[in-house]
């Protein structure tokens, strides 16, 4: 490599590193970070479960942003403590209400600070919220249902035991059929003799109040009521035996319904029918426990899962020549918190350049020819990663080619330095080495910067390039996951 070549590509470094000490300055500025104190002031609440809540979670007002949660910790009793901090400016009363919500059925959580009715006193900066409001969880609904199908267990063995001989069910028949006419012989008789026994009631009035008074008449009246009596059962005669008709009709109704719930019972005590079997099998409700635990699973890793939508783009500077926009479209799935899968599609142009004759390249800018072996224009990345602590080990196709990487975060991982080595299968040369380096602004935006192929042979592969790039969480595609099928 000639001075002239290394000097410009010194340059280009510098000036790389210029531009992200220029990008960490603004985004301090932009993002309003102190490495002092942070702004606004913290306010702290108790949650019994603070299960999806942390840094950074946001905390709102009527769907508005007011603040994030700084820290989650775990009290003496076995709670837990949120630590919040207020935007500058926002106020907040006593008598307010916290809670813990979600966007949509499985979406991030957050909290939702509810103001009171009646206005109040200004909560001062460092004071303690109380205790917060946590909606019931799945486990909870699940732990329900296994509480309801017991009970259903439990209820079906007492029926069981209850209607398990002859006997008991004939003594349940005669108990209905006495009940049943009893009522039905008291509702009759009082319907139609309504008018009647008013009458006696009123005559036996009349009589016990004139009994001091009129004594000697005392037996003619009582032969008068008698005559009442007479005449009312005269008068009434086909009403009762009307009565007594029905009562048999009812009564040979009741014989056909017993007969019907001795056949269920005798169903029962045989396993016909579904309560039947729910009562003799007790696999059923095994089976039931076994279904709920494994949607109880399902639902857990959609939980969990995770999409990330992202796009970088890197201006290229190629061995001194006019470089290009080397653009990345990624998909990451995150489905634990040390590990993800990567899918990429990479659009290259510096390799447009090149014109393919047999097994060489040539560089239509300096004529210098060396074998290549690999895709140009578009390729694709497919990797799988896992994390230990602030190393990340990735493996699988780096751009279309066989290769293996690893990162380093630090700073809160909002620093990260990388290497990746692929395309071993080089003749002409070494394989492919990448020194990476991004930074991240805010939550969806960072820096990146690194050096292409660094240890290549020709000067023309050996690239500088610097750019950025957006990553955002896509909460939409998890909503198919509950529609893929769980393989066990």
């Amino acid at each position: 490599m000639s001075d002239k070549k290394f000097g410009l590509e010194a340059r280009v470094g510098i000036f790389a590193i210029i531009i992200i000490a220029v990008a960490v300055y603004t985004s301090f500025k932009l993002e309003g970070w102190s490495l002092k104190t942070s702004r606004g002031y913290s306010l702290s609440i108790t949650f019994d479960s603070a299960q999806g809540l942390s840094r950074e979670t946001a905390v709102r007002i009527a769907g508005v942003e007011i603040g994030k949660v700084e820290n989650v910790e775990l009290t003496e009793s076995g709670k837990a403590r949120v630590s919040i901090r207020i935007f500058p400016g926002v106020e907040l009363e006593k008598g307010l209400r916290v809670r813990v919500r979600s966007k949509g059925l499985l979406g991030d959580k957050f909290l939702e600070i509810v103001p009171p009715k009646l206005e109040g006193e200004i909560i001062k900066p460092g004071e303690d919220l109380g205790q917060g409001e946590v909606p019931p969880n799945f486990e909870d609904m699940m732990d329900d249902l296994s509480a309801t199908v017991t009970d259903i267990r439990r209820v079906a063995g007492s029926l069981r035991e209850a209607l398990g001989n002859e006997g008991s069910a004939q003594d349940l028949k005669t108990i209905i059929r006495s009940i049943r006419d009893a009522s039905q012989n008291l509702a009759e008789m009082s319907s139609n003799n309504k008018k009647s026994i008013d009458e006696i009631i009123e005559g036996i009035k009349e009589t016990v109040a004139k009994l001091r008074e009129e004594g000697p008449g005392l037996i003619e009246r009582a032969d008068r009521i008698t005559k009442n009596l007479d005449a009312i059962v005269s008068d009434n005669r086909e009403g009762i035996q009307d009565v007594i008709k029905r009562v048999q009709e009812a009564s040979k109704k009741l014989d056909q319904s017993l007969g019907s719930i001795a056949k269920v019972t005798k169903n029962l005590e045989e396993g016909k029918g579904t309560v039947g079997r729910l009562m003799k099998d007790e696999s059923l409700i095994d089976k039931v426990d076994q279904v709920a635990t494994q949607f109880q699973e399902l639902a857990e890793a959609v939980e969990r899962i995770k999409f990330y939508l992202g796009y970088q783009g890197d201006y290229m500077i190629a061995g001194g020549n006019r470089g290009g926009m080397k653009s990345r479209f990624s998909v990451r799935i995150q489905t634990k918190a040390d590990k993800y899968y990567l899918a990429e599609v990479v659009e290259d142009p510096t390799y447009s350049r090149y014109s393919s004759s047999g097994k060489h390249m040539v560089n239509l800018s300096t004529g210098e020819i060396w074998e290549e072996q690999g895709n140009s224009g578009l390729k694709f990345s497919l990797e799988m990663a896992r994390r230990y602590y602030g190393l990340t080990l990735r493996g699988g196709l780096i751009e279309s080619e066989g290769g293996i990487g690893l990162d380093y975060d630090v700073w809160k991982d909002r620093v990260k330095v990388g290497v990746n080595a692929f395309n071993f299968a080089r003749t002409s040369d070494h394989p492919v080495l990448q020194g990476m380096v991004s930074f991240q602004l805010s939550k969806y935006l960072y820096l990146s910067g690194g050096y292409y192929d660094f240890i290549s042979k020709h000067s023309s592969q050996r690239r500088f390039y610097a750019g950025g790039g957006i990553t955002f969480l896509d909460e939409d595609l998890k909503t198919l996951l509950p529609f893929i099928p769980k393989v066990k």
